[in-house]
């Protein structure tokens, strides 16, 4: 092989490389099961859209099962990702997460879940403790939030929960009114937007407690995947609830802006 064709497959080579890289390094993975979005193909196309219109060169994946998008997650290296913030506490240090921006809802970077059972049901709080309880997942430590949440102050044994996890609170939520568990623990906000689209269902349960304010999801980025300048610019454009680009995300994740994360 002479020195030209050589050269020719190493560039080859050399541009394949990089365009693997470039992929990778431009992956972006969404995480959220408290979402009141439950259509996660529509969510994809909905985000691929922005961030195509504005010349963004992410690849968007949302994920509905924590252990796909832990086991993806691991084996990819996103560049960006949406997560839950029990999610960075619990996997920060361990994958290499750092916080870029906190999602504000209503001027607060926090949110709160209720306790509901079924509105025939006239057990208090306490009487549930060897029920069934449906939920979204809080990762490995879900039983130690739900005691630091809601139940410690009620003096619940959090053990003797029968704990369903559900993909979405609307599951949650249809699991109390057909009686298939005795309680539930919803978002606040997904628990209105279902009064707002099926109000029979809500109807059918009643609200017994509210949780502690949990902090809403974080935007954050892996170790090493941009520079500070990098960062700086991701920053300031996304924060820039003026450009349609801005709107649009925030339209999508069902927030109001974003906090820069420090």
């Amino acid at each position: 092989m002479n020195n030209k064709k050589k050269l020719y497959l190493l560039l080859c080579l050399l541009i394949v490389v990089s365009a693997a890289k470039v992929a990778e390094h431009l992956s972006f993975f969404y995480f959220n099961p408290d979402s009141a979005q439950s259509n996660l193909s529509q969510l994809k196309s909905d985000m691929d859209s922005v961030l195509t219109q504005n010349r963004q060169a992410f690849s968007f994946q949302p994920f509905s099962r924590l252990e796909d998008f832990d086991k993806q997650l691991r084996a990819e290296r996103p560049s960006l990702l949406y997560v839950p913030y029990w999610y960075l506490e619990r996997y920060g240090k361990e994958i290499g997460l750092r916080p870029l921006l906190q999602s504000i809802r209503l001027d607060k970077s926090t949110y709160q879940k209720q306790l509901i059972t079924n509105i025939r049901s006239n057990k208090k709080i306490k009487e549930l403790e060897n029920g069934s309880l449906a939920m979204t997942t809080m990762g490995p430590e879900s039983r130690s939030m739900l005691n630091t949440l809601i139940f410690s102050e009620h003096k619940m044994d959090v053990d003797k929960l029968s704990i369903v996890e559900v993909p979405k609170d609307a599951d949650a939520v249809f699991a109390v009114a057909l009686g298939q568990v005795d309680s539930a623990l919803v978002s606040e906000t997904n628990l209105q937007r279902l009064k707002q689209r099926n109000p029979r269902l809500t109807a059918s349960v009643r609200i017994i407690a509210d949780s502690k304010p949990i902090t809403l999801p974080v935007l954050c980025y892996l170790e090493g995947a941009f520079s500070e300048e990098e960062l700086e610019a991701l920053r300031k454009q996304l924060q820039d609830s003026t450009t349609q680009k801005g709107k649009s995300i925030y339209k999508i994740l069902n927030i109001d802006t974003w906090r820069p994360q420090i």
